[in-house]
């Protein structure tokens, strides 16, 4: 039976007047890849910060464990939950394998130092990412995709059952934005790790997605695997456009042409 790593219920959030999520309720699955998807300001940025600690609902529940978030103490929640935010910064002088370390911080605080376990956790995440030989490299020497696979080994040395991703691929090229998505994947399969993920590439969130939801005006449009959500209809209904979806081994796939745009709004 499946299970749930984390429930949203009836959740709503405003900026002052502005409405931006209205009772909205989804389930993340455990040990799957779940990908939140829609047009900009449809509100998938406000629930990764809802559901990432950021921002305190206004209305309605997210539960980890079956246990609301805000009962969990940000030392207690990272524990549980590592994150990866879409924009991030380090002195250019610093060493990937110092950056990752960061990701032990808080354990090397209660112990008084860094213990056998940190050692190994760090010298793990900076073998899975593909970054052991470059571990003395200084960021500043990096490539972009480079050091988004920095910050995920960071974020892997905490050592969590949950990762949060914020739009991972974002500024790399079409080689980097694979090579990442084909790390979340095996951090997925070989670590069981959940991952939660925001993506804009359609045909990337079918093809690395178990689960997706759309989000439309605040609302969740969709929500399921991809090949029984992914339609022409349901890619309208997201983003106001006529995309052809056809299908490659038995999977959707969105193409562009006789794409139909609606008439600019006067």
């Amino acid at each position: 039976m499946e299970t749930n790593a984390m429930e949203v219920k009836n959740l709503s959030f405003s900026y002052g007047s502005n409405q931006i999520l209205s009772d909205i309720s989804l389930t993340i699955p455990r040990g799957k890849i779940t990908t939140i998807m829609g047009a900009n300001g449809c509100g998938k940025s406000t629930l990764f910060s809802l559901m990432t600690k950021n921002l305190t609902p206004g209305k309605g529940k997210i539960l980890l464990e079956e246990k609301s978030i805000k009962k969990y103490s940000l030392s207690e929640f990272a524990r549980k939950v590592s994150i990866v935010h879409q924009h991030n910064s380090a002195a250019e002088d610093i060493t990937i394998e110092r950056l990752v370390s960061y990701g032990r911080t808080p354990y090397q605080k209660m112990l008084g130092g860094k213990s056998e376990e940190d050692e190994r956790l760090i010298e793990q995440a900076l073998q899975v990412t593909g970054l052991l030989d470059l571990r003395d490299r200084e960021i500043g020497r990096l490539s972009g995709g480079q050091r988004q696979r920095v910050w995920i080994a960071m974020a892997l040395a905490q050592n969590t059952e949950l990762l949060f991703l914020d739009e991972p691929t974002t500024y790399l090229d079409i080689r980097y934005q694979l090579e990442i998505l084909e790390l979340v994947k095996k951090l997925n399969k070989e670590f069981d790790i959940t991952i939660v993920m925001v993506l804009h590439d359609i045909n990337q969130t079918i093809y690395f997605s178990d689960k997706i939801i759309g989000l439309q005006g605040g609302h969740v449009a969709i929500e399921g695997a991809p090949d029984q959500v992914i339609t022409e209809e349901s890619i309208q209904k997201l983003y106001g456009v006529h995309l052809m979806v056809t299908r490659v081994n038995g999977s959707p796939v969105v193409a562009i042409q006789d794409y139909r745009l609606p008439p600019r709004e006067k």
